[in-house]
């Protein structure tokens, strides 16, 4: 008789600033292509 894997341990989550991260950095470029295209 096999004895059943054990069970999969889910890893803390340490990127939660990652969406957040991907939100911002586009905002930001665009908001400094737009500056520039209007200095």
């Amino acid at each position: 008789m096999v004895p059943p894997p054990p069970p999969l341990t889910e890893e803390p989550e340490d990127e939660d600033w990652l969406p957040t991260y991907a939100d911002a950095l586009p905002l930001l470029m665009a908001f400094c292509v737009m500056l520039a295209s209007f200095s």
